[in-house]
């Protein structure tokens, strides 16, 4: 799945396509491994875990790569860059664009900015949206509230129920 994700992410400007190839091949993948376990296989034995691990780091790898790779493949394989800004680019005799003479610093100048802008972008996003909500704070602090109390009533109601038999056994 990660390759996969890699894959999408990284190429998504080269072949638009793939989340939907990607979401045909998981509807696909589940099926058939829904199929297995319950016909030839055993239930595989569950472990417990407090996240997904080392994976989250490749992950997030693949995010920030994919807005470098995504904008060199705009602007040096695609002709999107030719069309929005054609006075940087002359066409020779056969129909293929190339960068004019002198331009060339103005256009990566003009990628690695568009590539900065993505990636300060998605810092802003990161920095504003928290990353547990609110709503789930204030349930986890109802919910440990209400354990506590729990806990204090049966220590309270043990010690009461204590000195009752101590009581009744002194008499």
């Amino acid at each position: 799945m990660v390759i996969q994700f890699g894959h999408i992410t990284l190429f998504a400007s080269a072949y638009p396509l793939a989340p939907f190839v990607a979401i045909f091949a998981n509807f696909l993948e589940v099926r058939f491994d829904g199929w297995k376990l319950s016909h030839v296989h055993l239930r595989p034995m569950s472990r417990r875990s407090d996240g997904i691990g080392n994976w989250e780091y490749l992950i997030t790898a693949i995010v920030w790569l994919s807005a470098l790779t995504n904008c060199m493949i705009f602007c040096f394989t695609s002709m999107q860059l030719y069309q929005w800004l054609p006075g940087y680019f002359v066409v020779d005799d056969e129909g293929e664009h190339d960068l004019s003479p002198g331009s060339g610093w103005m256009i990566v100048f003009i990628v690695f900015g568009i590539e900065r802008f993505l990636i300060y972008s998605g810092n802003l996003i990161n920095m504003i949206i928290p990353e547990v909500p609110q709503y789930v704070i204030e349930m986890e602090e109802r919910r440990e509230y209400v354990y506590f109390q729990e806990h204090q009533n049966n220590r309270s109601a043990k010690g009461s129920l204590k000195s009752q038999t101590m009581g009744t056994l002194l008499e």
